[in-house]
């Protein structure tokens, strides 16, 4: 069975207008089985407690000594994970990884993921890092997990974020539990 994977989004980055992306994967081209939908709104202006989110959250098999920020040789600025899957095995060890770029806030904070199939939650998890959390640094926690077997074939979504003070920040990405 072949699947398609498709964004879209609206509004502009330039203002303050709401803007919605929408993602999903669908069997044929024009039908989305599982559809995502976030409302993004952008600011001029960083909120009052600081600025930290997600930059990314994936999924993919462990491998030992991963995830690393800047251990790859190169004269760039890097981060180096497991191999993201879009195609999620049932039954195998995986690992999640969400990364956080925390600009300008200091204070408490949670790291939460989440797969979600639907309504139902096939997994989920979280982690409070002991002194919180500091400007200026990328935050790379990390999650074993196994998708049970008896979990159904089929679209899901991998979310990730943090709460930050009042506020949460998350990032969503589809995958397909096979």
């Amino acid at each position: 069975m072949d699947y398609i994977v498709s964004w879209s989004g609206g509004g502009s980055s330039y203002s303050n207008a709401p803007a919605v992306l929408r993602g999903g994967v669908g069997i044929v081209p024009g039908s989305m089985v599982s559809v995502v939908e976030v409302n993004l709104q952008f600011h001029e202006n960083p909120p009052p407690a600081g600025m930290i989110g997600p930059a990314t959250i994936t999924i993919g098999i462990p491998v030992a000594g991963l995830p690393c920020s800047d251990c790859a040789s190169m004269p760039t600025p890097n981060l180096s994970i497991p191999t993201p899957l879009f195609a999620v095995p049932r039954d195998q060890a995986l690992m999640v990884t969400l990364g956080i770029e925390d600009v300008s806030y200091d204070g408490q904070c949670t790291f939460f993921y989440q797969i979600k199939q639907g309504s139902t939650v096939v997994a989920n998890g979280g982690h409070i890092p002991s002194g919180g959390c500091s400007a200026g640094t990328l935050k790379l926690p990390t999650w074993d997990v196994t998708i049970p077997q008896d979990t159904p074939t089929g679209p899901a979504t991998l979310l990730g974020g943090v709460v930050a003070g009042s506020q949460t920040y998350s990032i969503y990405q589809p995958i397909l539990i096979q």
